[in-house]
């Protein structure tokens, strides 16, 4: 059986993209530098024990 054919009215109806569609994505890529936003994130300490006993509301 084939599959149904497709519309081709409806895909004339729709707009055109003009320009960059995904713009947005290298304006964000400009603005920061992602590796150095992921290194600053890596770089930061975490108090485990702190965020465990913290998490069991545990008073020390």
């Amino acid at each position: 059986m084939r599959p149904p054919s497709p519309d081709r009215a409806w895909n004339t109806t729709l707009p055109a993209a003009q320009g960059d569609a995904q713009s947005w994505i290298s304006d964000l890529a400009r603005q920061t530098d992602a590796r150095s936003s992921f290194n600053e994130l890596l770089d930061t300490l975490i108090d485990f024990s702190n965020f465990i006993m913290n998490r069991f509301n545990v008073d020390t």
